[in-house]
């Protein structure tokens, strides 16, 4: 399932693009859930805050912020966000482009103008990976990508998710493992945890900053542990 967040600060605009997204997401093989926001500073804040959206749309103009200015920020903290750009005007379209733009709409754009720039911008997100567990509420299925970090206690894995949702599962650390090390976002800073480096915010010798939690790395393995993450960092 995609994460999709609009911006745009006209309603009207904001609901017609909410609405060509839902009626294109009706009929695709792929589902996804959106969050809609009339103010970027809000969006912003929640990017901030490490809520990671797989694709953005964004309005270019939107009072005395412009979109452009939005999309670089989304792009520091999440290098591989796609951004759809929203307009009545083509004039942006360099700078769009410097910022990485995988599409451009200009308003009034059509039904068909949103389903094939959704279909272009899909295509190149990776796909939504997840594994079932049987937990303490159930079987479920987990998405990869909403994973913050996993960590032991007793019998049990408690998985944090990106929505601060945590899932109590009845297995050792290491069955953990070794499902989740077949991906490369996983890392295991010390011998009760397991992170998504996609999640980290941040890194320092006493730790890595998980979805604003703060994950212990052994001394042991910290040299090593640091490698790996600036490798997957830079080589994303």
């Amino acid at each position: 399932m995609f994460k999709i967040a609009i911006c745009d600060d006209e309603k009207e605009e904001l609901n017609k693009s909410l609405q060509c997204v839902t009626t294109h997401f009706e009929s695709a093989t792929d589902k996804a859930t959106v969050d809609v926001f009339t103010d970027p500073k809000q969006l912003i804040d929640k990017v901030k805050e490490n809520v990671i959206y797989d694709l953005y749309i964004l309005d270019v103009l939107m009072g005395d912020v412009n979109g452009i200015d939005v999309a670089k920020i989304i792009k520091s903290f999440s290098k591989n966000a796609k951004i759809i750009f929203t307009t009545t005007s083509r004039e942006f379209a360099v700078d769009a482009f410097a910022v990485q733009a995988d599409n451009y709409l200009v308003k009034p754009y059509k039904q068909d103008d949103m389903d094939n720039a959704l279909n272009r911008v899909i295509k190149t997100i990776p796909q939504n990976l997840f594994i079932i567990k049987n937990t303490s509420d159930g079987i479920k299925k987990i998405y990869l990508n909403t994973i913050c970090y996993s960590e032991s206690s007793g019998h049990y894995q408690y998985v944090h998710l990106d929505n601060k949702e945590v899932l109590k599962i009845r297995l050792k650390t290491n069955e953990l493992w070794d499902e989740l090390s077949k991906y490369k976002q996983f890392i295991r800073p010390h011998s009760g945890y397991i992170v998504n480096m996609d999640q980290v915010k941040t890194m320092t010798s006493f730790g890595m900053n998980v979805c604003d939690v703060d994950v212990p790395i052994s001394k042991n393995t910290y040299n090593k542990v640091k490698r790996i993450f600036m490798e997957y960092t830079f080589n994303k």
